[in-house]
């Protein structure tokens, strides 16, 4: 799958709508149920009706149009995780054009997941992913990883 549009078309229409209900959400979403596959995602969350908008190239695939869909079934389609750690933010205008004009792009700018580069300092993405995200979000390829790990430092002491 590749790389889509969703930080770029979600924030430009964010912006041109100016509805103070609305926010820009960015989070990430497991890309299939159960699939420990994950991305960021960026769309537009209407809080007084509980509507989320997406206008993406990849919104079709499942069932958001410009009417929106509700956001209690797309949560839980993406697995959305309000309250994991840096995998969900909502952005006002004056934030989501603060942030866009302090990274110079349209996002993600604060999940620490897409950071890779380690641009937002603190804890580095490589501590996160294997202290945090991997365990905690994707439990199966993480104990595979244990696994291998494992049995690597049992092969080099045995060499030793």
């Amino acid at each position: 799958m590749s790389k889509g549009n969703c930080y770029e078309a979600n924030y430009i229409e964010f912006m041109a709508r100016n509805n103070s209900d609305e926010v820009l959400v960015h989070a990430m979403r497991e890309v299939g149920k159960n699939s420990e596959w994950w991305g960021g995602h960026a769309f537009i969350l209407n809080k007084t009706f509980g509507a989320v908008y997406d206008l993406s190239n990849s919104a079709e695939q499942f069932g958001i149009d410009e009417k929106g869909i509700h956001q209690e079934l797309i949560y839980k389609e993406w697995n959305i995780q309000k309250d994991g750690r840096a995998m969900y933010f909502e952005y006002t205008r004056d934030h989501a054009k603060k942030m866009c004009a302090k990274y110079n792009h349209f996002g993600s700018w604060e999940l620490k997941h897409e950071d890779w580069r380690d641009e937002q300092g603190g804890e580095n993405w490589g501590k996160y992913m294997t202290e945090y995200f991997k365990p905690t979000h994707q439990p199966q390829q993480y104990a595979f990883f244990v696994l291998k790990q494992n049995a690597t430092s049992k092969e080099i002491s045995s060499t030793s």
